[in-house]
């Protein structure tokens, strides 16, 4: 507004004086022009260059956060390669791993059939990951009945003890605790999704990262995640909205896993949008009706209510 009023003044002040065959009053003017549109150019240079800057910090930023993420995804990818149980290895040893959390559930609805479906993936979700080491049962201990953790365990070393008669090989690999195996495999996942969750980058470009990791994960992977995140060790997951915004386990197939109480997958998660449940999430109804000898139609749509079948599943219903 100011440079406006002072061309307004210049004008209204040379408009009488100024003369164009007069060398004065073009030697006026461009003292005026000179001064005026100098300091403009200024301005606007200091503008264009705190934006180059910001520029350069924002593209620093976004290099360095790629860099990070690939050494992580590379530490993931290593960490998935060295997985060996028996003769299977690399992502092939998760669907092992599904196998034997399939045998801890069994023997916890058989031991503890008052649990509701949450707490009885937990507990055969914990013995899994423990095994029984003294972390897994004293956890167990003080959240459920110890004598029902310890008929669970029970059950659990008769079928390892069969496999060990069965496959030598696998002493010690099977039902004997998968802590050492898949903490950090865990720890450095949770950590890329955090990571770029916590970083500056827009949220699009969040989910666009985020997803090469998912399209890497075997249904077995995320299955197995799920599972972790039903679980306490894996609470995190939902508790920090990282599960709603990125659905690191959105690919796992319908009836995938085999819970208990006739429970599915979706119960669990209705934030995720699975793609078994894409073609029927949106039903289209018409319904027709005349009305005054008129003839209307409308289009209904029906949406599955996931939340009220997550509240059953949970409370065991």
């Amino acid at each position: 507004m100011e440079l406006i009023f002072d061309v307004w003044q210049w004008v209204e002040n040379a408009a009488v004086p100024f003369s164009p065959v007069d060398p004065a009053s073009w030697g006026q003017l461009g003292d005026w022009v000179g001064g005026v549109g100098g300091t403009f150019i200024t301005f606007a240079s200091l503008v264009a260059l705190v934006f180059t800057l910001r520029l350069n910090r924002a593209a620093m930023t976004r290099q360095s956060v790629y860099a990070l993420f690939a050494t992580m995804s590379k530490t993931h990818d290593d960490l998935t390669a060295s997985f060996q149980i028996y003769n299977s290895n690399g992502a092939d040893v998760f669907r092992v791993l599904l196998s034997d959390f399939n045998v801890c559930l069994n023997a916890t609805v058989k031991n503890y059939p008052e649990l509701n479906v949450r707490q009885t993936i937990d507990v055969a979700y914990s013995l899994f990951f423990y095994g029984a080491t003294i972390s897994g049962r004293d956890y167990l201990k003080e959240t459920y009945d110890s004598s029902k953790v310890k008929a669970i365990l029970d059950d659990i070393s008769l079928r390892r003890n069969r496999l060990t008669s069965l496959y030598p090989k696998a002493k010690g690999h099977r039902l004997s605790g998968n802590q050492a195996r898949l903490s950090n495999y865990y720890r450095n996942l949770y950590g890329i999704y955090s990571f770029i969750d916590e970083s500056k980058l827009p949220a699009r470009e969040k989910r666009s990262i985020l997803k090469t990791v998912r399209t890497r994960m075997s249904n077995h992977e995320q299955a197995l995640l799920a599972l972790n995140i039903c679980s306490h060790l894996g609470a995190k997951w939902e508790h920090e909205k990282l599960l709603a915004r990125y659905e690191p386990i959105k690919n796992i197939p319908k009836a995938f896993l085999s819970l208990p109480g006739g429970s599915s997958i979706e119960d669990f998660f209705p934030e995720v949008n699975f793609e078994f449940e894409q073609r029927r999430k949106s039903r289209v109804i018409l319904l027709g009706f005349d009305l005054y000898g008129v003839f209307f139609s409308i289009k209904v749509r029906h949406a599955a209510n996931k939340q009220v079948a997550r509240t059953t599943a949970a409370n065991g219903g």
